[in-house]
This record gives C-alpha cells, structure tokens and sequence, in this order.
C-alpha cells in the first residue's frame, strides 16, 4: 500500500497538470490508498495483539485507545484546514465586500456577496472570529 501512495505520489509530479492543477484521479488514488493503509495497519496491529503471551486488559486498551488518537488528530487537521479556508475566505471575499451597499454591488457581485454572508454565518457558528482572540 505504501509503494502504491508512493508510486501515485511521484506520479503526479510527471503527469501535465491543468488550470486546476493534476487530475482529481490521482488525489482520490492517493487519498484512497492512504486510508485503507491506516485501517489495514490499525486492523493488523489489533489482530497481531493475540498473540501476545503476556497481554491483559490494559494492553488491549491501549492498543484500542489508538483509534480516538487518530480520530483526535484528524479532528486537529480539519480545524487548521478550516482556519486556512476562513482566512481565504476572509481574504478574498468578507474584506472586499465589508462596508459596500448591496445597491452599490453589480448583479454579478451580489452573488458573490451572498456567497460571502452564508459562510461568514456559517464561520461564526463555528466559532471564528475577524477578531484576535476567543469568544
């Protein structure tokens, strides 16, 4: 599984990329592989715990506990990649429009600014800010 991400991997890298940049092909084989890889390693490591002569309990629970460190750490992933995609987003859109009168905008501009006030919404429910800080 590890040679296939790889192969993928270093393949994107030959393959000519559009305006979009390399086919969504190779980011769903690699993304793919890379996930069955962790569920074959966790499932094999569990498997592999049987034949352990001293195991007990404890140990059994540990190797369990992996899998909330896992789903912990993705957790971790999707709150930076959401800082990434608000500070787009404020970048590109809230700021441009912030302060502007919806008369002011042209129609095509109004889309835009929609676009923009549904995910400013959805960004403060989910508890960012254009402020520094908490809340």
């Amino acid at each position: 599984m590890y040679i296939a991400t790889l192969f993928f991997v270093v393949l994107s890298f030959f393959v000519p990329s559009t305006d979009q940049g390399i086919p969504k092909a190779f980011l769903v084989a690699i993304i793919s592989l890379s996930a069955v890889q962790v569920v074959l390693a966790y499932a094999f490591n569990l498997w592999y715990m049987r034949f352990y002569k001293e195991k007990n309990g404890w140990d059994w629970a540990l190797r369990i506990a992996l899998l909330p460190e896992f789903l912990y750490a993705n957790v971790l992933s999707l709150a930076l990649i959401g800082a990434y995609a608000y500070f787009a987003l404020d970048s590109l859109l809230l700021a441009r429009y912030e302060g502007v009168p919806g008369d002011q905008l042209k129609l095509k501009n109004s889309l835009m600014r929609r676009i923009a006030s549904v995910f400013s919404w959805i960004f403060s429910a989910l508890g960012y800010s254009r402020k520094w800080g908490t809340r």
